[in-house]
């Protein structure tokens, strides 16, 4: 029996991923700070509870640009490399 795939709330990507995620599955996704792939980060991980791991700049920075952008946080648990080990 194949397992009933999650979609992603996004449409395209469902496509692309041909149907959606598998339930209890780990997504990775990287982009550069502030390009567009940032942006459709910021779009996917609205659609569930999401840990984002920062190396790259401070959280509030981060946060900010949600804000600026019109995006939601309190579903978003950040786990702080950059301050740690920068």
């Amino acid at each position: 029996m194949t397992a009933k795939l999650l979609s992603t709330g996004l449409p395209t990507l469902d496509n692309e991923l041909e149907g959606g995620l598998l339930p209890g599955s780990l997504v990775y996704l990287m982009a550069d700070p502030m390009t567009m792939g940032e942006i459709f980060l910021y779009q996917f991980i609205q659609k569930r509870f999401s840990y984002y791991v920062n190396t790259e700049r401070k959280p509030e920075y981060i946060l900010r640009n949600f804000s600026q952008l019109g995006f939601e946080v309190s579903d978003i648990k950040f786990i702080d490399i950059h301050d740690k080990y920068c």
